[in-house]
């Protein structure tokens, strides 16, 4: 025998009870699993050889097969087919690593809720997880499980059908009444003020449709502003109603390209829209007559929300053109203001 074989050996397991009664279908046992070898082993719980053991015990009177000992039962016919009671076992965890000279318990539930009555047995086993099962020479236990006799069905009653034709009969002549009774117009409810969420759950409770228009306001969106029909107008099932409800107002960007720095702000903001600086401009005051509008975003004819900003590029007005000599003074300067001279680029014309 090998140091392995000798230690396989030293694993010992007693349970807490060699019988229990599965009460309503379920039940559990103990196994109280030692690691008697002088190093830790990892070991594993199984449960294996299940069989069908006895019928359930007489409702009254007579004595229990179960309680003869196995090898001293008569044979008794098994259920067709038998279950197998190892499929009911559950381990928690079954594979532990138990330290020399420890003790753990290992819990095994077993669930049989819907196993015929009698009395099963199963073979409970503790063994080195380095070596098969069929190697082991530890112990093995066996274990019965008494499952109670499930209770015989009730016949069930007769339906009473004549009920459910009455209520039938019933159902027609009142659905034949509502179709007569029932009024043939619906009142248009009140969706004025409130909002077109509201507008549109009224009217699919009211059974009418709805045409829903947007309306630029300064009322909060989705505000509903009018209808048509009025509330309280009675109209066919079905009728559409049109609603008028808030979107946020919106203006037309104007074109301010080439113009003056200062008259495109002015022309910008009189239109309800706010004017950014494009850090990339090289003028850098924006009331400065002396910038031009180079470009905008967004571009002129888009239609924003009020409020909205518009980016402009601005950089000096330079004015540069071929300038003959002694020409000055004659045909064009004497036409510009001072300031508007002293803006002008002349080329070096090397005179």
């Amino acid at each position: 025998m090998t140091d392995q074989d000798a230690q396989m050996g030293q694993i010992e397991m007693t349970l807490s009870s060699s019988r229990i009664e599965l009460e309503d279908g379920t039940g559990a046992v103990t196994a109280s699993v030692t690691n008697a070898a002088p190093k830790p082993q990892r070991v594993v719980l199984r449960v294996f050889g299940g069989e069908f053991v006895a019928p359930p015990k007489p409702a009254a009177g007579g004595t229990a097969e179960s309680e003869h000992p196995p090898s001293h039962r008569p044979s008794v016919p098994p259920p067709d087919p038998p279950p197998d009671p190892t499929d009911w076992a559950t381990i928690d965890e079954s594979l532990r690593t138990i330290p020399a000279g420890a003790t753990e318990q290992y819990t095994v539930t077993f669930d049989a809720k819907s196993a015929p009555g009698g009395t099963y047995s199963v073979k409970l086993n503790a063994y080195s997880a380095d070596e098969p099962p069929e190697a082991n020479s530890g112990q093995v236990l066996t274990l019965e499980l008494v499952v109670p006799a499930q209770p015989a069905k009730p016949e069930p009653k007769k339906f009473p059908w004549w009920i459910v034709a009455a209520a039938a009969g019933l159902v027609v002549v009142i659905a034949v009444v509502v179709f007569f009774l029932w009024p043939r117009k619906t009142e248009v409810p009140l969706l004025t003020g409130g909002t077109l969420e509201q507008a549109q759950a009224a009217l699919v409770e009211a059974g009418l449709g709805g045409q829903f228009n947007p309306v630029e306001s300064t009322e909060p969106p989705e505000t509903v502003l009018s209808q048509d029909p009025e509330a309280g107008t009675e109209v066919e099932p079905e009728s559409i109603v049109t609603v008028g409800f808030a979107v946020e107002q919106t203006v037309e960007v104007p074109n301010v390209i080439n113009q003056r720095a200062a008259a495109a702000r002015s022309g910008l903001e009189d239109s309800g829209l706010r004017v950014v600086l494009n850090p990339a401009s090289t003028c850098g005051n924006i009331n400065d007559n002396a910038c031009i509008v180079r470009g905008q975003l967004p571009e002129g004819g888009e239609r924003v929300p009020v409020g909205s900003n518009v980016m402009l590029t601005v950089s000096p007005f330079v004015f540069t053109f071929p300038w003959p000599v002694n020409t000055c003074g004659v045909v064009f300067c004497e036409r510009l203001e001072i300031d508007e001279l002293e803006r002008i680029e002349l080329p070096d014309l090397g005179g």
